[in-house]
């Protein structure tokens, strides 16, 4: 949990389960070794963790450690 990849709010360790940040309407979950992705019944996608290659979505290089909602941008077609 060294960037918050639990999605708890902390960089603390844990040893065992840890309710994850803001929602518990969760329907999937993929967490990772240093970032973690969810999407909850509103179909919405969130991701916290590591961010160093902006993999979080966010436009930014900064690690959360709470879910944060990824903003889908759609992509037009020629």
């Amino acid at each position: 949990n060294g960037f918050g990849q639990l999605g708890d709010g902390t960089t603390t360790n844990k040893t065992s389960p840890t309710r994850i940040g803001i929602a518990s309407n969760w329907v999937s979950i993929a967490p990772g070794g240093s970032h973690s992705l969810a999407i909850n019944s509103d179909g919405e996608l969130y991701a916290w963790g590591w961010n160093g290659y902006g993999q979080l979505g966010d436009g930014t290089g900064s690690y959360e450690n709470t879910p944060s909602a990824v903003k889908i941008q759609a992509i037009e077609k020629d």
